[in-house]
């Protein structure tokens, strides 16, 4: 089926502009529902490692109470019988599962309030599984609502990896942003005059580094910004050091951005990245006592260690005798496997525990 101009309007806009919505596809089921009259419309996404999302606009024929799809009309159960971008009546879907499995989805659909329903599997990418549905308590759907339905099939199915595909670019985002938090690190994309492009969640040591916003930085005496902006750009130096705004701020390092695979390019783009003393002690402290097996004042004695104090007079610090202390480090080198202060000192800052101490960071 050929959308209309006005299906094209009300329903595409909103199914691909659904993918930046949180939750996502609220205005597009909304939409599909208001236009073939359904009380409730569903678009259901099941994938990889048991990943769900379920989209649902409930009109107000339906209680909040009553369960969103019977548990047998799941997504991937449905796919192994439903031919993709098909549109499939109730009947023709319960009559597919057939004997005590017809008549258990058929109570729980009955319970639930659905009557009439019309269903499409959509082909959301390898390994997933999605349906779009919509349904109505006592009014069954015309012929014009299923062709409507199927008109949206591939459009939803282009939507649907698309969203995917962003899911995964946003969890590798995330990741590489957390780790970079628990080292102090703060990043931001500059173009060449020096123009926030984007900029990582966690900036302690870029104040300023908000998209549309020209970088605010000290100048260093002799190389001010600019210069060094258009050092960097045109390749007379592969980075330059700028001091932050202030006596609690980190140097700035500019460099040339990597490579990128983005679709709008930004030519001359430079990376601005600073870097904050990760100074949480108990934190770190806690950290090494589950990842290393060490006692609560061990962990308190490798965290200063590995801060550069000398061994006694970071035990005194902590109510250790010189003795205690030396047999304390002893115990701790056992147990981490380093082989003296420079080593720990390595372990702890180079290795995973810096990690294991950093906040966990909250939704945005």
């Amino acid at each position: 089926m050929t959308l209309a101009p006005s299906d094209e309007r009300d329903l595409l806009v909103p199914l691909h502009a659904g993918l930046l919505e949180q939750p996502p596809w609220q205005e597009f089921t909304r939409r599909l529902a208001a236009r073939t009259g359904a009380e409730r419309a569903g678009l259901l996404l099941r994938g990889p490692a048991e990943m769900t999302l379920d989209c649902w606009f409930r009109g107000t024929a339906f209680s909040p109470a009553l369960p969103p799809v019977a548990p047998r009309l799941d997504p991937r159960f449905l796919g192994a019988v439903l031919r993709p971008l098909r549109v499939y009546t109730l009947d023709e879907v319960l009559d597919m599962l057939g004997g005590e499995s017809r008549d258990r989805a058929g109570a729980q659909l009955s319970a639930a309030g659905i009557g009439f329903a019309r269903a499409m599997q959509v082909p959301a990418g390898a390994s997933a599984e999605a349906l779009v549905v919509i349904e109505h308590a006592t009014r069954d759907f015309t012929a014009a609502d299923g062709a409507l339905l199927s008109g949206l099939g591939p459009h939803i199915a282009t939507a649907l990896q698309l969203g995917r595909e962003l899911d995964t670019l946003r969890r590798r985002a995330e990741m590489a942003e957390d780790a970079l938090a628990a080292l102090g690190v703060s990043q931001a994309l500059l173009d060449a005059g020096g123009q926030v492009v984007v900029a990582d969640r966690s900036r302690p040591g870029l104040p300023g580094a908000e998209p549309g916003t020209r970088l605010r930085l000290a100048s260093r005496a002799g190389q001010p910004l600019a210069d060094a902006l258009a050092a960097v750009t045109s390749g007379t130096d592969r980075h330059a050091v700028l001091p932050g705004t202030g006596p609690a701020s980190e140097a700035v390092l500019l460099r040339s951005a990597p490579a990128s695979a983005a679709a709008m390019t930004l030519p001359h783009g430079i990376v601005a990245l600073s870097r904050a003393p990760v100074d949480d002690d108990a934190a770190l402290a806690h950290a090494l006592i589950g990842l290393y097996g060490l006692s609560a004042k061990e962990g308190d004695l490798a965290v200063a260690l590995s801060r550069g104090a000398a061994l006694v007079p970071a035990g005194v610090a902590l109510g250790l005798t010189p003795e205690t202390a030396r047999n304390y480090s002893k115990r701790i080198y056992a147990k981490t496997g380093a082989r003296g202060q420079a080593d720990l000192v390595r372990l702890i800052l180079g290795g995973v525990a810096p990690f294991a101490a950093a906040p966990r960071p909250t939704a945005s």
